[in-house]
């Protein structure tokens, strides 16, 4: 499964490899393999977003909050501080492909395409915005199918 991910996304980034981000992910892990105090706030913080995400109405309660505040805080020494050259290295590998994504020609000719299509649905033949029911239709009937 990640292979195939990993190739899609190499696809969408104008052919890019993404060896270099995946690397620089990797060196975090093992940071984290070494350092139990790094795991361990990966670990909590693994398990506040699933507790925001399972129990109703816990998000809203201070004491997510105050949770969210201790793991900021310790994540921003963390990753800020102390591993400040891997975390970096992974925003700087990311940045990179966003503008792959960017420089890529198939996905500028898509977002014009994309465009064009929502300009077409929207606009009649002098640029006015109007409704035009069949072109969804063929929109939700053909396009999107």
């Amino acid at each position: 499964m990640l292979t195939g991910l990993k190739t899609l996304i190499e696809r969408f980034a104008n052919s890019t490899s993404t060896d270099d981000l995946f690397d620089s992910i990797n060196a975090v892990y093992r940071d984290a393999d070494r350092d139990p105090e790094l795991k361990g706030w990966f670990r909590h913080m693994n398990q506040y977003v699933r507790k925001c995400l399972k129990q109703q109405g816990y998000i809203l309660r201070d004491e997510a909050t105050e949770e969210w505040n201790k793991l900021y805080d310790q994540g921003e020494f963390l990753l800020r501080d102390r591993y400040r050259n891997h975390t970096d290295r992974v925003v700087d590998e990311i940045k990179f492909l966003t503008h792959q994504f960017d420089e890529d020609e198939q996905n500028k000719a898509f977002g014009q395409a994309m465009q064009k299509l929502f300009l077409d649905l929207g606009n009649d033949e002098n640029g006015k915005p109007t409704f035009k029911p069949h072109l969804l239709k063929d929109l939700s009937e053909v396009i999107l199918p």
